[in-house]
């Protein structure tokens, strides 16, 4: 029997894209789906420097401005909340720099990619 597709699933099929293509960058996983306080943070992952925040989008081509309006307004904030949280309870990752990145995805497989820097 064939699944149908429902926004769960495809969800989850892109943050595993986008983790797949981090990794491809060299990026390690380090959580997926963390719960927060205030937000559930799609991808948590780090590199030699970095410790990225990752929200992964679906949008339909030429919605990719709106979806980035709409995390700007709703969701930053929250995570950002989050990613204090995260560092107080795992200080073994204090040496990174925190990146809030957005991956957007529209028609192609291939997604558009909008990195937000925060200093703690």
């Amino acid at each position: 029997m064939q699944k149908i597709p429902n926004s769960y699933n495809i969800g989850l099929w892109h943050e595993i894209l986008a983790k797949n293509l981090l990794e491809k960058k060299g990026y390690k996983l380090i959580k997926h789906n963390y719960r927060g306080c205030f937000s559930q943070i799609d991808l948590i992952m780090m590199s030699n420097k970095y410790l990225v925040f990752v929200e992964v989008k679906k949008t339909k081509p030429g919605f990719e401005i709106h979806t980035l309006k709409k995390f700007l307004f709703k969701q930053k904030k929250r995570i950002f909340s989050d990613l204090f949280v995260f560092y107080k309870t795992k200080p073994e990752y204090k040496h990174l720099k925190p990146v809030l990145m957005l991956i957007i995805f529209a028609k192609s497989k291939q997604p558009d990619l909008y990195l937000y820097y925060l200093t703690p």
